[in-house]
């Protein structure tokens, strides 16, 4: 039963491609809306740590979009940044942010 429970968790271990993503001061340049539901995605000026694809983290629903168009509005960079990337498909999905 041991070695049963080891190899699942080995798996799951291997499996998993989310990798967890802080970055600081972080300009907003592009900022997209993909459908009335709020999704959409952000370029900022600054490298990125990850190989995000074509460099854009998306975002999802309308508190993250009324509070990221704000900041994009008034020119305000994003003091923290945390998204996850996904090793697999270079997918950046936004977790938190701070603005200044």
């Amino acid at each position: 039963m041991k070695k049963l429970f080891a190899s699942g968790f080995v798996a799951v271990l291997l499996s998993s491609h989310a990798l967890a993503v802080g970055e600081n001061n972080k300009t907003i340049t592009t900022f997209a809306l993909n459908d009335n539901a709020g999704n959409g995605y952000i370029r900022v000026l600054e490298p990125l740590t990850q190989p995000c694809n074509f460099g854009v983290i998306s975002f999802s629903g309308n508190s993250q979009l009324s509070v990221l168009l704000a900041a994009k509005m008034a020119g305000k960079k994003i003091a923290f940044l945390n998204y996850d990337f996904n090793s697999a498909t270079k997918e950046c999905t936004l977790v938190s942010f701070e603005i200044e």
